[in-house]
């Protein structure tokens, strides 16, 4: 595309044309992804790829689709996922949909045409949304959900071992033997035939977490608040926390996004910003949290319950309620 530009004046006289110049529309996306792979896991299934080689343009992000028959083109079709590379994974893959294909997008948005499409087929698909809680020391929970219908139940293990003998109905589970240790649990799936799905897993780490000792609030302010993280000096590597939240007496909770890391037999300070309710009594409940993603479709959450002392809003100061004489020192009373 030619480009030039053109003046007029004010009595419509035109300048001569400026100097030429070429532009470039881009509208064509990449070429397609190959070498498309997939995997059932205990996360859902994995596909894996390869960048394209032809062209010179390279890949700014990749979305990943499943449809019921095969994917010869993107037109009606929505995608499960936008990810900078390779792999994705479908969190809550069916047996139903069992077709993948996945397409490249320049920094323009332009999108390629779908790459060879591929099949998969499994027994049985893993449980989804597997969300582990663990509240002021007490019994670890977890919850899920199954990754279709028709289950016989779900097997649950705790460290690689099996915690039920016969499949459970139920999709939550109560830990009363934990100690405080580092736990990994695990659940799979079963069919009516007895087929296991692959074992979705979600660690508990040994840490510790809350308020910084001595932290005060202030009525109706908007403050930083300390919170802290350790690790005991034990523990087998760092730990990473993808969010930490705050909830203050009965405002709503708020978050912070990490990642944020903790290293063995250090301590993490974090400050926070929240605000305590400007009609909040003397002593205020805290609760914080730290949330942990260490998988696709795993919630990992440690919450610990705490009370601040609150303070008024205002700022001390001194006044001066004797006359200023030179040389000596005046009266004051402190007021808040």
């Amino acid at each position: 595309m030619a480009l030039q530009h053109i003046c007029l004046g004010l009595l419509d006289s035109e300048s001569a044309k400026s100097t030429e110049v070429a532009g470039l529309s881009d509208r064509n996306g990449p070429p397609a992804p190959t070498g498309l792979a997939l995997a059932l896991t205990g996360n859902g299934i994995q596909a894996a790829w390869d960048a394209p080689t032809a062209g010179s343009e390279v890949p700014n992000a990749y979305r990943l689709y499943r449809s019921d028959t095969p994917i010869t083109s993107i037109s009606g079709q929505t995608s499960l996922i936008t990810i900078k590379a390779s792999p994705a994974v479908d969190t809550s893959p069916t047996s139903t949909k069992r077709y993948y294909a996945v397409t490249a997008l320049d920094s323009l948005g332009n999108e390629s045409t779908p790459s060879v499409t591929e099949e998969i087929t499994f027994p049985v698909a893993p449980v989804r949304n597997l969300i582990l809680t663990l509240v002021d020391g007490g019994k670890p929970a977890l919850s899920w959900e199954g990754g279709e219908a028709n289950l016989q139940g779900f097997y649950i293990f705790r460290n690689g071992n099996k915690v039920n003998q016969i499949p459970t109905p139920t999709t939550t589970y109560s830990d009363s033997y934990y100690a405080g240790d580092s736990v990994t649990y695990g659940i799979t799936a079963v069919n009516v035939t007895g087929t296991e799905s692959p074992v979705k897993e979600a660690t508990l780490p040994a840490f510790a977490i809350g308020l910084k000792e001595g932290t005060t609030l202030r009525r109706g302010m908007l403050e930083t608040v300390p919170v802290v993280v350790a690790l005991p000096a034990d523990a087998a590597g760092s730990l990473t926390i993808d969010a930490i939240s705050l909830k203050i007496g009965s405002l709503p909770e708020s978050t912070l996004a990490g990642p944020f890391t903790v290293t063995p037999a250090a301590l993490l300070e974090v400050q926070k910003v929240a605000a305590t309710e400007a009609a909040a009594p003397p002593q205020e409940a805290v609760v914080v949290s730290a949330i942990m993603n260490p998988s696709p479709g795993t919630t990992v959450r440690v919450t610990k319950s705490s009370v601040a002392s609150v303070l008024g809003s205002g700022t001390a100061l001194e006044i001066f309620n004797d006359p200023l004489v030179r040389g000596t020192e005046a009266g004051t009373a402190q007021s808040e």
